[in-house]
């Protein structure tokens, strides 16, 4: 149902994260963040919390609660801005061309980055 409603809007299906891979994961943090009205009118349906047995409802229920909360947005673009400071590093050591003595530089310039993409989220709001 997701799936198809996100073709409908022109949005990409959610992408599932590998267990060690930054890009994925970021990718997928990306999809849930364009998805997020989708999510939430999904979840919003008067028949959504309503399962066959108990484990089904605890679980929607969960869900439930974590889409329609007030920092399910907040969180997905702060988890995105920091994983993308992570993955444009990776992107740029995973060519051969890189010199080895970027890694320092590297090393001095996260704290900055991090901050400038915690600024960047603490300024933003639900939406």
């Amino acid at each position: 149902m997701l799936r198809q409603k996100l073709k409908e809007k022109k949005l990409r299906a959610p992408v599932l994260p590998a267990a060690t891979k930054w890009g994925s994961l970021l990718a997928w943090l990306d999809t849930v963040l364009a998805a997020e009205s989708i999510l939430f009118s999904m979840v919003s349906a008067h028949n959504f919390l309503q399962a066959k047995n108990k484990s089904q409802r605890q679980k929607r229920k969960m869900v439930y609660t974590l889409v329609t909360g007030s920092d399910f947005v907040p969180m997905l673009k702060k988890g995105s801005s920091l994983l993308r400071v992570v993955a444009n590093q990776l992107a740029k050591y995973e060519k051969d061309s890189t010199p080895i003595s970027e890694v320092y530089k590297t090393f001095l310039d996260l704290p900055k980055e991090f901050d400038a993409a915690r600024a960047e989220n603490s300024e933003g709001h639900r939406g």
